[in-house]
């Protein structure tokens, strides 16, 4: 076949066929730009779920409930908690009734100690950790203190405070009601530290109070005011005039204080 007669042949093939070659190649590459693609895309997913699992296992087994390094962990009993020469003063002596330590307590560093308490009667959690003041802070910058938080969760409405202790803050967590809760107010009174400094706790609303700064009026005043409904007790008008300083209540001028 010569030349011409190959190039003839050329002209007399249907576009049609052409057309379908050239569509096969161009659908070969980007079939072979989608498989890559999805490759790389299934790598891509694999690599973040990896980091995900990697970082979800860190944070359980390398952290605590509310961020604190876990490692090395040390178990004690409570009473090595209550005795304990950095935390143990301020570890309750005296725990809610019903409630039983959950495996054992532990100290992660020299930075928190963790006890977790469970009633079944409540069917209810305690937790009970305490923080050194920097790390708190550092992980914690806007949380007040003293200061009941409520949060919603699957088991319930659950109460947080987190408690000034000097240089350190204990955090208190559970379900049960603290709000003018005598028992909840024994619990963290026991603590060494609030006995010895004369700081004993009391409530006014959702927070809690130093005894020690307050005169014993006031402290007469805060027993009749604490034994109210709420809405008797939003009808008050008159409130102690160190009451207002030592709670900080923001619209004190508006409040008709009681002087003494």
């Amino acid at each position: 076949m010569n030349m011409k007669t190959f190039s003839d042949a050329m002209t007399e093939l249907d576009t049609k066929y052409i057309e379908e070659a050239l569509n096969y190649k161009k659908k070969a590459r980007k079939s072979s730009r989608m498989k890559w693609s999805a490759m790389v895309a299934c790598l891509c997913i694999l690599v973040i779920g990896a980091s995900y699992l990697f970082a979800r296992f860190y944070h359980e087994q390398g952290q605590n409930a509310h961020g604190a390094d876990i490692e090395p962990v040390i178990e004690i009993t409570l009473e090595e908690a209550v005795n304990h020469e950095t935390f143990g003063k301020l570890f309750p002596t005296w725990i809610f009734e019903d409630y039983t330590l959950e495996g054992s307590a532990g100290i992660f560093g020299d930075t928190v100690l963790r006890a977790r308490f469970y009633s079944e009667s409540h069917v209810d959690e305690l937790l009970i950790q305490i923080t050194s003041r920097e790390w708190f802070y550092g992980q914690h910058p806007d949380l007040e203190l003293n200061t009941i938080i409520y949060r919603e969760t699957t088991r319930g409405t659950e109460n947080e405070i987190y408690i000034d202790g000097g240089d350190y803050v204990v955090l208190y967590s559970c379900i049960v009601s603290m709000k003018n809760n005598s028992d909840f107010l024994k619990m963290v009174n026991s603590a060494a530290y609030f006995q010895e400094n004369d700081a004993n706790l009391v409530w006014f609303g959702d927070r809690l109070l130093k005894s020690g700064n307050l005169s014993e009026t006031t402290l007469q005043w805060l027993d009749w005011y604490n034994s109210l409904s709420e809405e008797e007790q939003l009808s008050v008008s008159a409130i102690p005039t160190d009451l207002l300083e030592e709670s900080g209540i923001s619209d004190a001028e508006d409040a008709e204080a009681i002087t003494e």
